[in-house]
């Protein structure tokens, strides 16, 4: 699966950057839901880093989940 979600997010997404990265509870939410992991990947770089930047203050388990439930189409 790790393949995978390489391919999906691109190379600049994975990238150790601090700015950029995933955090934990988003990447494990994401990698729940197929269809947001599929469309997250397709979108702008962006829309990438305003969605990593929200999970960034999500504030509980619930609201990363509702975050990653937006993605879905």
């Amino acid at each position: 699966m790790e393949g995978a979600i390489q391919g999906k997010l691109g190379k600049e997404v994975m990238r150790m950057n601090p700015e950029r990265d995933l955090p934990l509870g988003f990447g494990m939410a994401l990698a729940q839901n197929q269809a947001a992991l599929v469309h997250f990947g397709e979108l702008p770089a962006a829309e990438q880093q305003a969605l990593i930047e929200k999970a960034h203050a999500a504030q509980s388990k619930a609201e990363m989940h509702a975050i990653v439930q937006s993605i879905a189409p």
